[in-house]
């Protein structure tokens, strides 16, 4: 069974169909007229040569993925990914062969479902910055760490709830950072009629608050916060 990072397998299924068009048969009388003979006196027309017909789908760029990237693998069956490298690429840039991390065979996927390591990923986020990740059911959330960024705004994220690595998609994760507006860390604020310290700040809007009263950690709205 695959572990680690799961990946999830979409399938599309195609249907063909044709159509028979009806001509209707001329009454008689109500026949066309001939066409006139060319006048002879008129030089023949050049023969133009025949448009290109356009491709019916357009190919990858080629060089997208190339051999030895690192990439995510994703989403198949159970929205599961998995991690691997590429060992070989088709011409077209349309097949990749990847061997996967967690049982080091080699498997042939459509490049559409294949995402290359990047350095860096939207937002500026960067491998090792401190992020929040949610929100999840009940509008929880969690704090973790990135260790790895992929296109099309993926991350594999460590989190803190239970130290596992999990991949997350650009909209569910907020980077840590020092202040947010007017708002930064290790200020005071008021929740309300409440007094707390601010421990931490992220691009979202969100803050984690300890509480003066309980010592507490809560997350808060940059809405609910008001500076002392």
């Amino acid at each position: 069974m695959k572990a680690a990072l799961f990946v999830f397998l979409v399938l599309f299924g195609f249907t063909t169909s044709s159509w028979a068009q009806l001509h209707d048969l001329p009454n008689p009388g109500d026949e066309f007229p001939q066409p006139l003979p060319p006048d002879p006196n008129e030089p023949a027309p050049t023969p133009q040569p025949p448009a290109p017909k356009p491709p019916s789908t357009p190919a990858p760029v080629p060089g997208r993925i190339t051999i030895g990237d690192f990439v995510l693998s994703g989403p198949f069956k159970g929205g599961r990914y998995i991690t691997g490298i590429v060992v070989k690429v088709s011409n077209d840039g349309r097949t990749v062969w990847v061997r996967d991390d967690d049982d080091y065979q080699v498997y042939q996927r459509e490049a559409r479902y294949i995402s290359r390591r990047m350095k860096k990923g939207p937002r500026d986020i960067w491998p090792g910055d401190k992020v929040l990740v949610g929100p999840f059911r009940n509008q929880t959330y969690t704090e973790g760490v990135v260790r790895a960024v992929y296109e099309r705004g993926l991350f594999i994220v460590q989190e803190n709830y239970d130290g596992g690595s999990y991949v997350r998609d650009q909209s569910l994760v907020a980077k840590r950072i020092p202040c947010y507006r007017n708002l930064c860390a290790e200020d005071n604020v008021w929740v309300g009629a409440r007094s707390g310290i601010i421990r931490s700040a992220f691009d979202s809007g969100k803050f984690t608050v300890m509480d003066m009263g309980d010592r507490k950690l809560y997350l808060r709205d940059y809405r609910d916060l008001k500076k002392k």
